[in-house]
């Protein structure tokens, strides 16, 4: 089974226009070992769709439990979202993920959140909101650093604390548990992109040409490739040939569960959730990194499936 060259010359071309952002620039090796220990540690079959939640959650019942959530992270949170929704800068519409949306240009934004009457829309306002509170927009435009890659990290760790909340107010634990592996299959799906674009992307980077000579040496040494075979590689230029680079080799959503699992795996204290999403937007990286939990790559993946682990029914 032979692979055509032109297919590789597109890839090739693609890499030559793609913008890589100075992150995975400098640490595209690294997120490729964490995703491929977390992928390789994680049982992935035991997951669900959004379809078996319940519809227990008017645009009320909604908007208060955000409410209560957020004041009990820091009550200031909840006086700029009642502030937002007086400005109707918060809007339910017929979409499964929500968005946070700024226009630098206009200095507005608006958040957007499902219409599906169930868990999805109150854990997915919290997702966004955390976005717009770690933003600090309109008063900031240029985000840092910390912020381009982290943001993600504070809204699905946002996610997570959520789901506390509603614990505490009874809600049941089997709603719970099926939300928690859709966002493990979620971002699961950025994951094994990831897994297969980065082994090329660090082709590309060396200056090398890609053929099936240098694919034929991913299948022997690689073991992301050596798991997919030829065949399934194959299928993945493929896609890939498709697919938006940028979505390829996204590595927020999987680096964002992976963090978010180990500090709620850790009981991070709302005070400091706080300060995370106080500060992310105004410190760089390296420094913004010094107030994360330091831990090897086994010790996130191990709380990652400790995290996505089913809760046991009382």
């Amino acid at each position: 089974m032979k692979i055509d060259q032109s297919l590789l010359n597109t890839i090739y071309d693609k890499f030559n226009s793609f913008n890589i952002d100075p992150y995975l620039l400098q640490n595209h090796k690294d997120l490729f070992n964490l995703f491929y220990m977390v992928d390789t540690m994680t049982d992935w079959n035991n997951y669900s769709d959004l379809s078996p939640l319940q519809k227990q959650f008017s645009k009320k019942a909604t908007l208060r439990l955000a409410s209560k959530f957020l004041y009990s992270l820091n009550s200031q949170y909840k006086t700029k979202f009642i502030i937002d929704y007086a400005k109707n800068k918060l809007t339910q519409v017929n979409i499964t993920s929500g968005k946070y949306i700024r226009d630098l240009s206009l200095n507005c934004y608006e958040i957007f959140y499902p219409n599906d009457s169930n868990i999805n829309d109150f854990s997915a306002l919290i997702h966004e909101y955390i976005h717009h509170l770690a933003a600090k927009f309109p008063k900031l435009k240029n985000d840092t650093s910390s912020y381009n890659v982290y943001s993600e990290t504070l809204s699905i760790l946002g996610e997570l604390k959520s789901l506390d909340f509603l614990e505490q107010y009874g809600f049941p634990i089997t709603q719970i548990n099926i939300y928690k592996s859709y966002i493990r299959k979620l971002h699961q799906n950025n994951l094994n992109s990831f897994l297969f674009a980065e082994p090329l992307l660090d082709i590309y980077l060396s200056g090398q040409k890609l053929n099936e000579e240098i694919i034929n040496e991913l299948l022997n040494s690689n073991s992301q490739y050596k798991l997919i075979g030829k065949y399934g590689v194959i299928n993945n230029i493929y896609r890939l040939i498709e697919d938006d680079l940028a979505h390829s080799l996204s590595y927020k959503h999987p680096l964002g569960m992976i963090k978010a699992a180990s500090m709620h795996q850790d009981r991070i204290s709302n005070k400091d959730f706080s300060k995370l999403i106080d500060t992310i937007n105004l410190m760089e990286i390296n420094d913004f990194e010094m107030m994360l939990p330091q831990k090897s790559k086994i010790e996130l993946a191990n709380d990652t499936i400790k995290e996505f682990s089913f809760k046991k029914v009382r």
